[in-house]
């Protein structure tokens, strides 16, 4: 006995929220397995095409590209972003793409609070506002797991990315909006 509203908004909650990963490294292929049975579309990027290929599964795109910061253009709105690639340069500068947009649902990094204290000093130098640099989760995962196995990082962030989801969509609000990026 659901009118047609009711309906609708159940669609809209079961819709899965995009996911773009970049780093097809041990984390990131860990991440892809922990999040393909939830509701999230993956998105997987890397610049290393051998680490792409034999990757698929339901749900997931893989993208190769030569220059993935530039691939965070094209993200839609609301989408979560984690940033795990081999490399901190690369890191720093998805980072910051993803960041300056300001309407991304999740902005998570992995790394230690050294990284993170490193990484939040530059984005402050490159000019990037205190509001947009608090849009970073780093490090990712929920507190309390301190394992480093791949598998292990995965489960955690997976929980933190539908802890988030959740969050959002109770608040019926799927972004957070700001329009301070780069001053």
């Amino acid at each position: 006995s659901h009118n047609g509203v009711d309906m609708l908004c159940l669609r809209l909650d079961d819709a899965a929220t995009p996911v773009w990963i970049f780093g097809a490294g041990h984390v990131g292929t860990a991440l892809v397995n922990a999040l393909a049975p939830l509701p999230f579309d993956i998105h997987l990027v890397d610049p290393r095409e051998d680490y792409l290929t034999g990757l698929s599964r339901a749900k997931l795109q893989v993208c190769h590209s030569d220059k993935p910061q530039d691939e965070v253009a094209d993200i839609p709105a609301g989408a979560h972003v984690l940033i795990l690639t081999h490399n901190h340069a690369l890191d720093f500068d998805i980072c910051r793409a993803a960041l300056v947009r300001g309407d991304l649902g999740f902005v998570g990094m992995i790394g230690s609070q050294t990284k993170r204290a490193r990484f939040i000093r530059r984005l402050t130098d490159r000019g990037l506002s205190a509001a947009a640099i608090d849009r970073l989760t780093c490090p990712i995962g929920v507190g309390g797991i301190t394992g480093k196995q791949p598998a292990v990082i995965a489960a955690s962030v997976a929980v933190q990315l539908l802890s988030v989801r959740e969050a959002q969509m109770a608040q019926n609000q799927p972004i957070k909006t700001a329009s301070d990026g780069a001053g």
